[in-house]
C-alpha cells in the first residue's frame, strides 16, 4: 500500500488529530469529546465512529408524516367538484410542506445529538450523491424512507445500497422509473445510475443507457411499496457494456460492479467529501484496490481512510469549508443554544444554499469552495450574530435574497420575534472563566471555537473587545469586562475566516 494510506503511527495520535477526526467523521461536536478521543488509541477512537452499533439509537421515527395518497383518496377526488378537488389537493400539499419542515428539523436534531455521528454524516453524503428533491417527490413519507436507507445501509455494502436506493418510491418517482415500461423505456434512472451514481462520465455509451433502461422496465411502486411488474418488463435480449443476454435490473448492477471505473469514482468522491479535494491519482488507485478487495464494503473503506497518515496531513486538517449543516449544528452546540423554533435553523441553512431534502439538481450540492459566496458568507455572519447577540440579522439587504419590500419586512419581523426567545446565555458560558486571566480565556476560546491558537493580531483584537482598559493578566471578573463585551468577543470569533473551516 502506498505511503498515502499507511496507518498513522500510534505515537503521532494527539488532541489535534482527535479533533480532526471528530470534525470529519461527525459534525465536530460535542467539543468535550475531543479529550476523551485523544486519551484513547487511534483505533479505539475510530471504533467509536465505525462500530456505531455499540451505541443505542435513541431517536424515534417521526410519527406525524402524512401517508402516501391511497386508492381510496383517488376515488374520493373523482367524486368531488373541480373546486373541491383543488382545495383538497392544496390542503394535502400544505400538509406535506409542513411535514417536510418537521423532517428537516428532526434530521438536524439527529445530527446534533446522535451517538452515531458517522451514520448521520454518511447519510448526508449519500443524500447529495443519490440526490432527490421534495420539490418533485411530494410525499414526505417517501423522502423519509430514502433518508432511512442512507442511514441503515450507508456504511454497509455499496452494491446493496445502490439496489435499495433504486427500489425506493422516492427514487422511482424522481427519476421517472415508474414510467419505464416495455416498448416505452424511460432512460432517466439508467443514465444517472451510470453517470452520477456508479461510473462517472465517459465510461459508457448512449446505447448502454438505452439497453440498461430496458432492463429496468417494470420496476415501480404501488402506494409506497416496491413492485416488479412482470407484464411491463422487457425480457428481450440486451447488450450493456459488452455483455449480452436477457438482462434484468440485477444483471445490470452486476455488470456495473465489474467495471474498473466504479471503485475509483466512488473512492474519489468519498475522499473529497471527508478529506480534501483533488487527491493524487495514486492514492485513489490504492484506495480502489482495497475497496474492490472488500467486495465494495464501505465500513473497511472508511476505516482505511480514517487510519491513514494522509487523513491527518497538513493538507487535510483545518482545510475544509464547513457545509451549512455542519456550520449550523456546530454553532448551536458550541453556544449551547436550544432554539424554540427549529425552523430558524432550516431557514439559515437554506439561505446558505443547503436546503435539506431539496438539493439544487440531480448532481446534489457541489460543496467545497462552492459553499462560500458573497451572499452565503453574509448569511453565515448574520446567523452567528443572531445566535450570540439575539439581534435580528437585518444587515442582509433584500436585494441579495431577491426579496420584495414586503418579504424583507416579514423576514425582519420574524427574526425580531424569534430573537427574544433564543438568546445566547453569555453568563453561563463564561462562568467557568470568571476568575481566570483574560489571556487564559483567549487561549481557551481559540481552541474551543477555532481548534487552534489565536495569532497576535486576533489576540489583540479580542483583548480590545473583551476589556476596556485591561490586559491579558486582568481577571475576567473585574470592572473592565461586561456581558456586552463578552458577546461581542464571541461574535468576533465566529466571524473569523477560520471559523468557516474544519
Amino acid at each position: 500500500m502506498c505511503a498515502y494510506l499507511d496507518p498513522l503511527p500510534p505515537s503521532q495520535w494527539d488532541r489535534r488529530k482527535a479533533r480532526h477526526l471528530l470534525n470529519r467523521a461527525g459534525f465536530g461536536i460535542p467539543p468535550r469529546v475531543v479529550d476523551s478521543l485523544a486519551d484513547q488509541s487511534i483505533d479505539e477512537a475510530i471504533d467509536a465512529f465505525i462500530s456505531f452499533e455499540q451505541f443505542e439509537d435513541e431517536f424515534e421515527e417521526p410519527t406525524d408524516l402524512p401517508d402516501p395518497v391511497t386508492r381510496d383518496e383517488f376515488r374520493m377526488y373523482r367524486g368531488m367538484s373541480e373546486d373541491e378537488r383543488r382545495n383538497a389537493r392544496r390542503e394535502r400539499m400544505r400538509d406535506e410542506r409542513q411535514a417536510m419542515e418537521r423532517l428537516k428539523i428532526w434530521w438536524l436534531e439527529r445530527m446534533r445529538h446522535s451517538k452515531r455521528p458517522l451514520v448521520e454524516k454518511m447519510a448526508l453524503f449519500w443524500h447529495g450523491h443519490f440526490a432527490t428533491s421534495a420539490e418533485k417527490v411530494k410525499s414526505s413519507r417517501f423522502n423519509y424512507e430514502l433518508n432511512q436507507v442512507f442511514r441503515q445501509r450507508g456504511l454497509g455494502n455499496f452494491r446493496h445500497l445502490v439496489s435499495a436506493v433504486g427500489q425506493t418510491p422516492a427514487m422511482l418517482e424522481f427519476l421517472d422509473n415508474r414510467q419505464n415500461r416495455k416498448g416505452h423505456a424511460n432512460e432517466n434512472w439508467a443514465r444517472e445510475l451510470m453517470e452520477l451514481f456508479t461510473l462517472g462520465e465517459g465510461h459508457y455509451t448512449e446505447e448502454d443507457i438505452k439497453e440498461a433502461a430496458r432492463a429496468f422496465t417494470g420496476y415501480t411502486h404501488l402506494q409506497g411499496e416496491f413492485v416488479y411488474n412482470e407484464r411491463q418488463h422487457d425480457d428481450g435480449v440486451k447488450t450493456v457494456l459488452g455483455q449480452t443476454g436477457k438482462l434484468n435490473a440485477d444483471d445490470v448492477l452486476d455488470i456495473l460492479f465489474e467495471q474498473p471505473a466504479l471503485a475509483p469514482f466512488i473512492c474519489r468522491k468519498i475522499w473529497e467529501y471527508f478529506v480534501y479535494e483533488n487527491p493524487d491519482e495514486k492514492l485513489i488507485e490504492e484506495l480502489s484496490i482495497a475497496f474492490r478487495a472488500s467486495k465494495y464494503e464501505l465500513r473497511p473503506l472508511m476505516r482505511t481512510i480514517f487510519r491513514s497518515q494522509e487523513f491527518y496531513s497538513a493538507k487535510a486538517i483545518g482545510s475544509q469549508i464547513k457545509s451549512p449543516a455542519q456550520f449550523v449544528v456546530m454553532l448551536v452546540e458550541q453556544l449551547n443554544i436550544q432554539p424554540r423554533r427549529g425552523r430558524l435553523l432550516t431557514l439559515a441553512m437554506a439561505a446558505m444554499e443547503q436546503n435539506l431534502f431539496y438539493p439544487p439538481n440531480v448532481k446534489g450540492w457541489p460543496g467545497g469552495r462552492h459553499w462560500i459566496n458573497a451572499n452565503t458568507i453574509l448569511v453565515r455572519y448574520n446567523a452567528a450574530g443572531y445566535a450570540v447577540t439575539g439581534q435580528a440579522p437585518d444587515a442582509a439587504p433584500r436585494q441579495l435574497l431577491d426579496e420584495t419590500n414586503e418579504q424583507f419586512e416579514r423576514r425582519r419581523r420574524f427574526f425580531e420575534r424569534a430573537a427574544r426567545r433564543a438568546p445566547f446565555d453569555v453568563a453561563d458560558f463564561f462562568a467557568s472563566w470568571k476568575s481566570a486571566p483574560i489571556g487564559v480565556v483567549l487561549d481557551d476560546l481559540g481552541d474551543y471555537f477555532l481548534g487552534r491558537s489565536l495569532d497576535a493580531k486576533q489576540r489583540a483584537e479580542l483583548l480590545q473587545v473583551i476589556s476596556s482598559g485591561g490586559n491579558e493578566t486582568t481577571l475576567l471578573s473585574t470592572k473592565y469586562t461586561d456581558e456586552d463585551h463578552l458577546r461581542a468577543a464571541v461574535h468576533l470569533l465566529l466571524s473569523m475566516a477560520e471559523y468557516q473551516l474544519c
